[in-house]
């Protein structure tokens, strides 16, 4: 059993108050919560916001908001690593025991499966090599065939290509490249603290489908097709009899 972190900050450029906006009448961070509630490897799921509203619908599905994070800490500029050293400093003021291992879920990211999330910690606790986790899934496009703008003249993107007739060849010929998804990451405190890279230098891979991220509207109408986001959105509804 680890614990949850779940960060949602009240500013966004894309879509205002995104993390506590509507998405099948429910709050987009409900999903996330919901998730991590119900997953039977978590134990508590935490919500680490600046926002007094956020707090209050989290704390509604279920999460724990036992202390606001500082504004500086709620810009676009703030990183991962910055918010969850300032959650466990808190919390060890507070007397608040925090797992070491710790599940990182992003609100922006609600059409998951409870199961793969379970499965994800599972595999995460089998390995005693790794210093963190991260999810993502195969790319159809292949950075060998990108290009750098450089004063008007494009520049393959790989450094260390020196024929650049090599952005020419099939897809196939490279080497599968995987884009984190946000899906399901898992982090350790003492990676992160002593070390100047959040995920340390051995993440662990974990190969999940395409997920949408919630960045802009159009995202949103997409994720109302979806049969994941139906089936919680349901699921939710029923737990908490709306």
């Amino acid at each position: 059993m680890i614990d949850c972190i779940i960060p949602a900050r009240s500013g966004s450029k894309g879509i205002p108050k995104k993390n506590i906006t509507l998405l099948e009448d429910l709050p987009l961070i409900a999903y996330s919560i919901f998730v991590a509630i119900s997953a039977k490897r978590i134990k508590n799921v935490y919500v680490s916001t600046d926002s007094e509203e956020i707090a209050e619908i989290a704390n509604l599905y279920g999460a724990k908001t036992p202390f606001l994070r500082p504004s500086y800490l709620a810009s676009d500029k703030a990183s991962d690593k910055q918010v969850f050293l300032h959650f466990y400093q808190e919390a060890y003021k507070l007397n608040i025991p925090i797992t070491e291992d710790i599940v990182h879920l992003r609100p922006t990211t609600p059409g998951r499966s409870i199961e793969i999330v379970d499965q994800a910690i599972l595999d995460f606790l089998l390995s005693n090599k790794c210093t963190s986790m991260r999810s993502a899934h195969k790319s159809f496009f292949h950075p060998h065939k990108w290009f750098n703008l450089n004063e008007g003249y494009f520049n393959p993107l790989i450094r260390g290509v020196s024929n650049i007739e090599v952005t020419n060849m099939p897809r196939q010929s490279f080497p599968d490249v995987y884009i984190p998804n946000g899906y399901v990451d898992i982090v350790k405190y003492s990676t992160f603290k002593f070390s100047g890279a959040f995920h340390g230098n051995k993440i662990k891979s974990f190969i999940t489908e395409k997920v949408i991220d919630i960045d802009k509207h159009d995202d949103l109408k997409k994720a109302m097709k979806e049969p994941i986001i139906k089936k919680l959105s349901k699921s939710i509804k029923k737990k908490y009899l709306f």
